[in-house]
């Protein structure tokens, strides 16, 4: 790949987009495309941030743009749980773009803010205008300085490849088609959330744990200690979760909390790996205001909502394991079996 040009056209939104599409195009895994030296990889970082910053803070009154689009399959699919599709878009997002970029972005160096009618258009693609927005210049930007230089910017967050796991482990395990060991996964849940009562990953492990309550009262737990670790693991965060409750008054009101439990376990087992990380937590907010997901951030994680999950969750759990396990007598350490 030859250099697009020693320094990017900052004069116009379209100039700069077209700059940025050749620079995609070349990065994004094209057959033909040959190795780029690091003197070149540079040079183009640079020009890249210089569009950004340009940009990005230029008035605009769209909702939405196409680089969001990048990633806005992503944040779908995590919306959705579909894991699938989080395994095909976290490759390389940008490169399943670069068709499309080739395509579109032709017409508009051809006719450049003629918006109303352009030839040969996909009006799927959206506006042509919203195309030459100075914010979809910067977004793209951004999104090609991410395979110039490896780093992952922060307007695109991903979640890392043991989340990814993680969620499909643990969906399988609600589906009854466990591709791993339930008792193992339901135990780390249980041990992590112990561990974690005013962490920031608490109401995802919770959301979790609680998901997979048919499951551990099914029969399908050998292991009394499972259980046991799963009611360690509601007793740990309780304590924390009523202190918080009654500190502050829940700004949500009464109809302001997710319905939990009513839906498909498989689902919230997605909203709750999504809470345990960082990154996910990230892709949460960005799916809540792009509005793939109704709950907001702060409603799915507030203290008033994990409060009675959680109380409930561990009177559940409680009640399962002296079903399946019998009910151990702490006066003597002697236990109970089912039937007695």
């Amino acid at each position: 790949m030859s250099n697009p040009v020693s320094s990017p056209p900052l004069d116009s939104p379209r100039a700069s987009l077209l700059w940025t599409a050749k620079v995609l195009v070349s990065l994004g895994g094209q057959d033909d495309a040959r190795p780029v030296p690091q003197k070149e990889l540079a040079d183009i970082a640079r020009g890249l941030t210089a569009i950004d910053h340009a940009f990005r803070e230029q008035p605009c009154d769209h909702g939405w743009h196409p680089c969001e689009d990048t990633f806005g399959d992503l944040t779908d699919a995590l919306a959705e749980g579909d894991t699938d599709s989080l395994d095909e878009t976290e490759e390389d997002p940008l490169a399943a773009k670069c068709e499309e970029i080739t395509q579109l972005l032709p017409l508009l160096a051809a006719h450049g803010h003629a918006a109303d009618a352009v030839d040969g258009w996909d009006a799927s693609a959206g506006e042509p205008e919203v195309w030459l927005c100075p914010r979809t210049a910067a977004g793209f930007a951004r999104a090609a300085g991410e395979l110039a230089t490896g780093r992952r910017h922060a307007d695109w967050p991903r979640l890392a490849e043991p989340d990814l796991e993680r969620m499909s482990d643990l969906r399988s395990i609600a589906w009854d088609y466990p591709n791993c060991d339930p008792e193992v996964a339901l135990s780390s849940l249980g041990d992590e959330l112990a561990a974690a009562p005013e962490d920031a990953s608490r109401a995802g492990l919770l959301l979790c744990l609680t998901a997979l309550g048919d499951y551990a009262g099914s029969g399908r737990i050998v292991e009394r200690a499972t259980l046991d670790d799963m009611i360690d693991g509601f007793e740990a965060v309780i304590p924390a979760l009523r202190r918080e409750s009654s500190a502050a008054d829940c700004p949500h009101g009464p109809h302001g909390h997710p319905v939990f439990g009513d839906g498909d376990p498989a689902d919230d087992i997605a909203t709750g790996v999504l809470l345990a990380a960082p990154e996910g937590r990230a892709l949460y907010d960005l799916a809540f205001r792009r509005g793939a997901v109704v709950a907001s951030p702060g409603s799915v994680q507030c203290p008033a909502f994990l409060l009675p999950l959680a109380e409930h969750a561990r009177e559940r759990t409680r009640a399962d394991r002296d079903r399946l396990f019998g009910r151990q007598d702490l006066r003597d350490g002697q236990e109970q079996g089912p039937d007695e």
